[in-house]
Formats: C-alpha cells, structure tokens, sequence
C-alpha cells in the first residue's frame, strides 16, 4: 500500500493523541450547534465554542496541555 492508494481529501492522524484532540473538538462543536438550534443565549453558546478551541489549539501546538508535557518528559531525558 503506498501513498498513492490514500484520496486527497482524506485526513491522515498519526497519533492518538491528535485523534483525541480532534474527537473531543468535533463533539464539542456538535454541542455548540445543537445549543444553537434550541435557542441557546449567546454567552453560553461562547463557552461551547471555546471547548473545541481548546483541543484544537493543542492540536496545532499552540497550547500544550500536562498531559503532553508528562509525555515528553517520560520518553525524553532531560539532563541537568
């Protein structure tokens, strides 16, 4: 299977940590539309929308979650 076999507008993750990034964006942008639909005031409506450019964010290395820096630091040695 080479590179030719995959569509270009296929998405490609290579790993799970931005597969979860971009999980836990979509539902939160599903919740945002669907707060919308039922008439949702418009403040709350900026927090749904913040919660998918959270992981968005870490995502594009623009913010770096705890959880990414525990990694780092596990598969790195850091010396002194």
């Amino acid at each position: 299977m080479g590179l030719g076999n995959i569509a270009p507008d296929s998405m490609l993750v290579a790993q799970e940590r931005q597969y979860k990034c971009l999980i836990s964006a979509g539902e939160a942008i599903k919740q945002a539309l669907l707060a919308a639909q039922a008439g949702t005031a418009f403040d709350a409506l900026c927090l749904l929308i913040e919660e998918a450019i959270g992981p968005l964010l870490e995502l594009t290395g623009q913010r770096v979650s705890q959880a990414v820096v525990d990694e780092l630091f596990s598969k790195f040695c850091v010396g002194k």
